[in-house]
């Protein structure tokens, strides 16, 4: 199992995030079982909301 100090790693070498932001993706992550298209998230910072799009989460309009 993913674990989210793993997945936060791994987001961290593929996207330009800080450590708060892979955190509180990685967290996601886990939660979707890694399966993001599963989840819907709500994200009002852009870099952080285009890694997520590119995880694969549907974002939520604010």
């Amino acid at each position: 199992m993913l674990t989210v100090r793993e997945a936060a790693r791994r987001l961290l070498r593929v996207h330009d995030l800080r450590a708060a932001d892979a955190l509180q993706l990685a967290a996601a992550v886990v939660a979707s079982e890694n399966r993001p298209s599963t989840m819907q998230i709500v994200c009002l910072d852009a870099r952080l909301a285009g890694a997520a799009l590119r995880e694969g989460f549907r974002i939520l309009p604010t």
